[in-house]
């Protein structure tokens, strides 16, 4: 039996406020439209977050805020059960998604399948200033990512 999730930060084995640390490679860095330099970090991870996820992958903007990115490179070997019971308990924290799509359901299975459709497989919490961090879960023809945005440092 799972614990009840309070906030986004309970979805995961990893710290995201306390995170990238000296397991994480330095990749490139740049320099975005507003100019602020942009650090990114990434890690292959041997276990996986919400059942889900093998890859990490962070951006640290400003050196202030952080999006982190949570991917799997294998979206047809995901088990549909992890992904529905992500996405019903992301919807248990936050309600209805931007879109207000609620619940997982057949429809999302049809999507995530249907390689015509599974770019518009996913959810994105984005309402400002209802969620301090929007998280977003959303599918290409080659991987399903999990972002999350504004995490800050501690």
């Amino acid at each position: 039996m799972s614990f009840l999730k309070k906030s986004i930060f309970d979805f995961f084995q990893l710290d995201l406020k306390n995170i990238p640390d000296n397991t994480f490679v330095q990749a490139e860095t740049e320099t975005n439209n507003s100019g602020v330099t942009v650090e990114s970090f990434r890690k292959n991870l041997d276990y996986k977050e919400c059942g889900l996820f093998d890859s990490i992958e962070v951006k640290v903007i400003g050196g202030i805020r952080k999006n982190v990115i949570l991917g799997s490179f294998q979206p047809e070997k995901i088990l549909m059960e992890n992904l529905r019971n992500l996405i019903d308990e992301l919807y248990l924290i936050y309600g209805k998604d931007s879109e207000n799509r609620g619940r997982f359901s057949n429809k999302d299975i049809e999507e995530y399948m249907d390689p015509e459709l599974n770019v518009l497989f996913g959810r994105n919490w984005m309402d400002s200033p209802k969620h301090k961090y929007w998280v977003l879960i959303d599918r290409d023809e080659n991987a399903v990512f999990m972002t999350v945005l504004g995490v800050e440092k501690e």
